[in-house]
């Protein structure tokens, strides 16, 4: 170490205390001198530069020919220089012991780094100031790794904050650490109202409260949790008490040697309604399905008594009184039955055709009502359409 005078120690009584040891001061001095980590010197009272070692100048870029003598303001920036940041660092450190600061420093070229500063102010044993003892770290990179950091994080605060869905982060504690805009929206509790609070006490029902704590004790005992990695469906509760349905996904994460549990929460409280709704519109369909099957029944029942009693006739006057009748007669009869056979295979096959509880079937059967005629047109066309054929026939 170069220096201009000798100093003597900081704590004069510790010294008078502490037996010399052959070769102290030298080795103590060699120690000093070969640190290259910090940057460790001492000024004089007035604040000049009194000694230099290997850390100082690898830190701040002087030789110790060039900075000895010189004082310590042009470690400062210009406009802390301006504002009188030097001398009241020397006040504090005369005053108080010591004095701490953080902040831009100038090197001799011109560039600055972050630095941590210790400044301690050094007395004789009649408690005269006789020197300072400086001490400076360069935390350029440390800063600039928090920076990045910060970046980071707030980048990732920000994605999350546009997710669609509320996001909580408990630790493995069970306390909220991370809370999104979403999950302010859909729970009533701003960020800073959240954060640090029991999970258990803000979001999560009553009843469900024990099962939480529980899970979470048995996750951290064995690594397992049936909840966790999954879409599950519950139910949560807002600031005001009100409970409503949620969809959620969690997952835990490592950080360190200590668990960090992410949650994603969705309100589907509008898609239970509209699964309800539509509940309630397939039982009423089912229901009005029912109603035409026995319709269909009736009119398929209405249609074929008076067909078969037409037909059943004509049977009977064929074979009873065939010998009386002509051959045009006959004709006729036989006519009136194959038309009879004839208007009666589409209500035999609303009613009895093993086709129709095909799904195809029942479906245009259910949902095309409209093109089904009624039972009082189909009673009035079976005989309308006999009549019809034995007036075409006499005309011939």
């Amino acid at each position: 170490m170069t220096s201009r005078k000798r100093v003597p120690s900081q704590d004069s009584r510790h010294a008078a205390a502490t037996p010399a040891l052959p070769g102290y001061e030298e080795r103590f001095r060699l120690l000093v001198e070969t640190v290259k980590d910090y940057a460790i010197f001492m000024l004089d009272p007035e604040g000049r530069v009194a000694s230099w070692n290997a850390g100082a100048e690898r830190i701040k870029g002087y030789n110790a020919e060039e900075i000895l003598g010189r004082h310590f303001s042009c470690f400062f920036l210009p406009k802390d220089v301006e504002a009188g940041k030097p001398g009241r660092e020397l006040e504090a450190a005369a005053a108080q012991g010591r004095a701490e600061d953080e902040g831009w420093r100038v090197r001799k070229d011109g560039s600055y780094f972050w630095a941590n500063v210790v400044l301690a102010a050094m007395r004789d044993e009649a408690g005269t100031l006789v020197a300072f003892a400086k001490v400076t770290r360069d935390l350029t990179e440390q800063r600039r790794a928090a920076e990045v950091l910060r970046a980071g994080e707030e980048y990732a605060r920000r994605i999350v904050d546009a997710a669609y869905d509320a996001f909580v982060a408990i630790d493995q504690d069970g306390v909220i650490n991370e809370w999104n805009r979403h999950a302010e929206d859909m729970f009533g509790w701003s960020r800073e109202e959240a954060i640090g609070q029991p999970l258990a006490d803000t979001i999560i029902p009553a009843q469900h409260r024990d099962a939480h704590r529980r899970g979470l004790k048995h996750f951290l005992a064995t690594g397992e949790g049936p909840v966790l990695n999954r879409v599950i469906e519950i139910t949560a509760v807002r600031r005001s008490g009100v409970e409503f349905p949620v969809e959620l996904t969690i997952s835990p994460l490592t950080v360190g040697r200590k668990y960090v549990f992410t949650a994603f929460l969705r309100d589907i409280t509008q898609r239970k309604e509209a699964e309800d709704k539509l509940k309630r519109y397939t039982a009423d369909l089912e229901a009005a399905n029912a109603e035409l099957d026995t319709f269909a029944y009736s009119v398929s029942h209405d249609l074929r008594a008076p067909l078969r009693s037409i037909d059943g006739f004509s049977q009977a006057v064929l074979e009873d009184y065939a010998g009386k009748l002509d051959a045009a007669g006959q004709q006729y009869l036989q006519r009136v039955r194959a038309s009879s056979h004839a208007d009666r295979r589409p209500a035999e096959a609303v009613a009895g055709d093993p086709c129709r509880d095909a799904p195809g079937a029942r479906r245009l059967e259910r949902y095309r009502p409209k093109h089904r005629r009624g039972p009082a047109a189909e009673r009035s066309a079976a005989p309308g359409g006999v009549r019809h054929r034995l007036r075409t026939r006499d005309q011939r």
